[in-house]
């Protein structure tokens, strides 16, 4: 959808610019023996005769080798597989198709191929390095043609975060629950409003459930385009509010809780309704009504000279040069 565009307040109570933007549509032995040594005996002689000792015979043991038996060992025959295809899958996603098949044996061998072509590319692709998306990075599939070696490469879309959700504050009539959600993985929070199905919404109820938020967000306190808001009311869009924006959504969203919003052009006072958010000043400042009385509405409003504002008051006429509304009554 597209962004809000800068908003600024242009009118003689104040003065600060902001911005209420849409993106582009609002986790690696060997052993050594010495050998035994043989001693020569001691040669004994007289003065006379000198006697040769007697030679010794040594007898070297016979040695017998014996040759292990040898065991025949049969080799079955081989199994021949006979493959047929038992399932094929077509798949196309961002001019990318791919054809997947399983091929099986009647032994319970199987084998698939993956035959993947871009637009009008006949490339025999399969996949030669892959990497999963996590909730923080994005993921990709790098395949590569097994005939000439050409290689494309996917990009995977972030994965959606596993939150975990806690309640904050229990719904009421008069305000929405709140609960904050923490994703398990890397750890990112953020806040959601809900109502309880079936809960009526009455005006007076919400002029309550809105004043209780000025003990949250006091009069004065500062508000700039510094302070930013995700807003999901509006089916398809996802709105940054910037500034009053961000603060029109937040008070919204804490008496409204999941409602969805719609816009509506061409401001009457007389369909303006306690919660409305009403773009004035030539489409540049957001409010939110508090009160609906005869002659004009109380509104809150943030980045009211770079702060928060309660109780200011728009007359009829001003309400009706408003640019456009988002409510989140139903039609």
């Amino acid at each position: 959808a597209a962004d809000l565009p800068t908003e600024g307040v242009t009118d003689e109570n104040a003065d600060a610019a902001e911005t209420v933007t849409s993106p582009g549509t609002d986790p690696a032995d060997i052993t050594t023996r010495t050998p035994e040594t043989v001693h020569t005996s001691e040669t004994t002689s007289t003065p006379e005769t000198t006697h040769k000792p007697d030679a010794t015979t040594t007898h070297k043991p016979e040695t017998t080798t014996r040759k292990p038996e040898t065991t025949t060992t049969h080799k079955p025959e081989a199994h021949v597989h006979n493959f047929v295809k038992v399932s094929e899958t077509v798949e196309t996603e961002k001019g990318v198709t791919t054809v997947t098949t399983v091929y099986e044996c009647s032994c319970g061998a199987s084998y698939t191929e993956t035959h993947v072509t871009v637009g009008d590319d006949e490339h025999n692709y399969v996949v030669t390095d892959e990497k999963a998306s996590t909730c923080t990075e994005e993921g990709y599939i790098t395949y590569t043609c097994v005939d000439c070696g050409a290689t494309y490469t996917m990009k995977l879309q972030k994965a959606d975060h596993t939150f975990a959700s806690k309640v904050d504050r229990a719904p009421t009539p008069s305000s929405a629950g709140r609960r904050t959600k923490t994703c398990s993985v890397c750890g990112y929070s953020t806040t959601e409003w809900f109502r309880n199905p079936g809960d009526a919404l009455v005006e007076a109820e919400l002029t309550k459930g809105l004043w209780a938020m000025k003990s949250e967000y006091p009069e004065g306190r500062p508000w700039t385009n510094d302070n930013v808001y995700v807003w999901n009311a509006l089916p398809g869009t996802i709105y940054n509010g910037y500034g009053c924006a961000a603060f029109a959504f937040i008070l919204s969203d804490s008496v409204f809780g999941d409602l969805p919003a719609r816009e509506v052009t061409g401001v009457k006072f007389e369909n303006i309704r306690v919660g409305d958010i009403i773009r004035i000043n030539g489409d540049t400042h957001s409010v939110i009504v508090l009160e609906v009385e005869s002659d004009g509405v109380i509104i809150a409003e943030g980045n009211f000279n770079n702060s928060i504002h309660w109780g200011r008051k728009l007359s009829r006429a001003e309400v009706e040069k408003g640019d456009y509304i988002f409510t989140r009554y139903p039609n």
